[in-house]
C-alpha cells in the first residue's frame, strides 16, 4: 500500500506578503494628505500674516493714542496696518485700525478714503458708518457728514446718550466728540450739555475747558472751583456736583450734593457719580484724603478716581457712625482737573436706606511731576 502524500511543511520563517491593494491605498492617501496641506498652507498662511500685521499695528497704535507722539512714529503702524488690509481683503476691522492711524498722524482724507472702503465692505455696519460720519465732522465735510448722520438715524438726545456711554467707560475725548455734534446739530442744547463738555474738557485737556466753565457759570453761578497748589486745600464734602439726572427731585448735572438737605456734607443718596472740579495752579503729584462716614447699613461701597477715572474701590464695613478717611495718591496737570466719587450699592436694608456721606476732601501737594 503505498504512503499518504504529505504537505510540504510551512516556512514561518518567510512572512506573506501583504496585499497589493494596502500599497495602493497607502499611497493614494498620502498624496490625497500632501496636496490638502499644501493647499491648506497656501490658504491660511495669508489670513495669519494678516492677523498678525493687524495686531502689531492696533497695539502700537493705541499705545500712540495714549500719549502724545510725533505722527512719525506711526509709519510702522501704518505699515503693518495697510499689509493687514491687503492680506484680509473682505475684512473691515484693519481698515478701521488704519483710518484711525491716519486720523492720528493728521492724514484725514486718506482715514476718509479708507473708512469709506470699509463701509463698502460693510455696507449694513453703524459701527463704521458712524466712524465715517465723525471722519467727515473732522475733515470740515459737513454736508456729508449731514447726510451719513441722517441715514444713521441719530437725534441730538440719542448722540448725548452715546456721549454719555463713552464718558462713564472713561473715553472722554470720545464722549466730547458726541457732545460736540449734538450741540452743532443743535445749539439750543448748549446749557444741557456744557457741564457734561466741561467734565470732558478739563479730563482731557482741552483748550475750550475755560469756555465750557464760563457757560456753566453763567448757569450755576454758585459753582466756584478751588484752586489747588503748594499750599493744599481742605473742600466741604457740600461742592461736590452730580453727574447724574434726578428731575423728579429737580437734579441735574452740576447741582450740589447738598441739595436735598442743606449742610456741609455731601450726600449721595442714590447709586452715581459725583465730582469735584478743581483749578489746579501748580502741576505735581498730590494725595488726596476723603473723610466719609460709616453709614448704617454697611458696607457702604465706594469709587474714588481723578478725571472721570476710578481708581480704587472702598467698603466701608464699620456701620458704627464713625468717619474714616481714604487716601489716594494723584497726578493733576493745568489748568482744571476733576475728582471723583461713586457710591455703588445704594439700597434698603430690613427698612434703613443706606447712603454716601462725604465730610470734606483733603487736596495736598507731594512733588513736582519731574
Amino acid at each position: 500500500m503505498s504512503a499518504t502524500p504529505q504537505s510540504p511543511p510551512l516556512n514561518r520563517e518567510t512572512p506573506s506578503p501583504p496585499p497589493q491593494t494596502s500599497q495602493t491605498v497607502r499611497l493614494v492617501l498620502g498624496t490625497l494628505l500632501t496636496g490638502a496641506l499644501a493647499v491648506l498652507t497656501y490658504a491660511v498662511t495669508p489670513t495669519l500674516i494678516g492677523l498678525a500685521a493687524m495686531q502689531r499695528g492696533a497695539a502700537a497704535l493705541t499705545v500712540a493714542e495714549r500719549v502724545e507722539v510725533d505722527p512719525e512714529t506711526l509709519s510702522g503702524p501704518i505699515g503693518d496696518l495697510r499689509d493687514a488690509a491687503a492680506l484680509l481683503p473682505t475684512d473691515p476691522l484693519p481698515l478701521r485700525y488704519l483710518a484711525r492711524a491716519y486720523q492720528q498722524s493728521g492724514r484725514q482724507d486718506e482715514a476718509i478714503a479708507t473708512l469709506e472702503r470699509a463701509a463698502s465692505l460693510a455696507p449694513n455696519s453703524l459701527l463704521v458708518r458712524k466712524e465715517l460720519m465723525l471722519a467727515y465732522q473732522a475733515a470740515g465735510r459737513l454736508e456729508q457728514a449731514a447726510q451719513l448722520e441722517a441715514q444713521i438715524g441719530y437725534t441730538p438726545e440719542r448722540m448725548i446718550a452715546i456721549g454719555d456711554s463713552y464718558r462713564r467707560n472713561g473715553d472722554h475725548v470720545e464722549a466730547l466728540r458726541w457732545y460736540d455734534i449734538a450741540r452743532a446739530r443743535d445749539p439750543s442744547l448748549g446749557s444741557q450739555l456744557a457741564f457734561r463738555q466741561l467734565l470732558s474738557a478739563a479730563s482731557t485737556g482741552d483748550p475750550r475747558a475755560q469756555t465750557f466753565l464760563r457757560e456753566v457759570q453763567a448757569v450755576l453761578p454758585d459753582l466756584v472751583l478751588p484752586h489747588v497748589g503748594t499750599a493744599g486745600v481742605v473742600v466741604p464734602g457740600a461742592l461736590l456736583r452730580w453727574v447724574e439726572v434726578y428731575p423728579q427731585l429737580g437734579i441735574t448735572y452740576g447741582t450740589p450734593l447738598n441739595h436735598t438737605h442743606g449742610g456741609t456734607d455731601g450726600v449721595l443718596w442714590g447709586n452715581g457719580h459725583a465730582t469735584l472740579l478743581i483749578a489746579v495752579d501748580q502741576p505735581g503729584d498730590y494725595v488726596v484724603r476723603v473723610t466719609t462716614h460709616n453709614g448704617n447699613p454697611p458696607p457702604v461701597e465706594l469709587a474714588l478716581g481723578v478725571n472721570g477715572r476710578p481708581l480704587q474701590q472702598v467698603a466701608l464695613t464699620a456701620g458704627d457712625d464713625t468717619w474714616s478717611v481714604l487716601e489716594y495718591p494723584i497726578t493733576l496737570k493745568t489748568p482744571l482737573a476733576s475728582l471723583d466719587v461713586w457710591f455703588l450699592n445704594d439700597g434698603m436694608v430690613q427698612g434703613i436706606d443706606r447712603n454716601a456721606v462725604i465730610s470734606q476732601i483733603d487736596i495736598q501737594f507731594l512733588s513736582v511731576i519731574p
